[in-house]
Parts: C-alpha cells; structure tokens; sequence
C-alpha cells in the first residue's frame, strides 16, 4: 500500500527536477561560431538553407520567431504591370517557427516549441535569463 501511495510523488519529484534543470537562456558572448551553430540549428530544424538570422538573434531574449517566406508571383501574362516575374504577393499565413533557448545541465540547447526537438548549440556560452 505504501508504495501506491509514494509512486506518484515519486514521480513528480522526477519531473520537478527536470524541469529545473531548464532554464531560459540568452546567448552571452555572440562570436561567429556562436552565430554558426545557432544557424546550423535552425537550418536543421526548418530543412531550409536560405534562413537569415540577426547577428544578436537570442542575445537579450530566449525566443527566436522564424517567419515563413512570403508568396512569390509566378512570371504570367496575367500579373500587373507593377509585379513583375518573383514578386511578392500578400502573406504567408503559415504560423511562424518559435523556438527558444535554454541551458540544460549547463549546456546551450535550442528548443523547436512547435516540435519540442532539441539541439545543442556547440561554440555557444549562455547565460541565464533572469527575467
């Protein structure tokens, strides 16, 4: 009976733990392989190549919002004359990519929020984000 009774705080114990273990982060010394790795994250996690990030992405803040390429025109006869061949044209109505970072067990690790997959950014120090 004892044991019934335990398991669940046994349990929840085990999750408080990992859930401290997580802690919201920003990028603390944003060098060029910092900026390297954090782009091989996302590049990854988008299967996309042609990602532009902003050289202080994650530098005071843990999120990361990675909108979708707007629609492009395709070259037809029918386009007005002030869109031409590759224009833009309305929004993309996808919802963006969120990811955020955090340090976990004193590493660097970048977290999909859609997917909930993770990547380690190597070359990359954090810090804590008190906030």
């Amino acid at each position: 009976m004892k044991l019934v009774v335990l398991a669940p705080m046994l349990l929840s114990a085990c999750v408080a733990l990992s859930e401290q273990s997580e802690v919201a982060a920003v990028i603390s010394a944003p060098t060029d392989e910092a900026q390297a790795a954090l782009h091989r994250a996302v590049s990854h996690a988008l299967a996309r190549e042609d990602i532009v990030l902003a050289k202080d992405a994650l530098t005071s803040t843990s999120l990361l919002v990675i909108e979708g390429n707007p629609h492009r025109i395709a070259a037809s006869s029918n386009a007005p004359d002030s869109l031409g061949p590759g224009a833009f044209r309305g929004r993309n109505m996808q919802p963006p990519n969120r990811f955020r970072l955090w340090i976990v067990n004193g590493l660097c690790v970048l977290k999909h929020v859609e997917t909930q997959r993770r990547w380690m950014l190597d070359n990359t120090r954090c810090e804590r984000l008190d906030r």
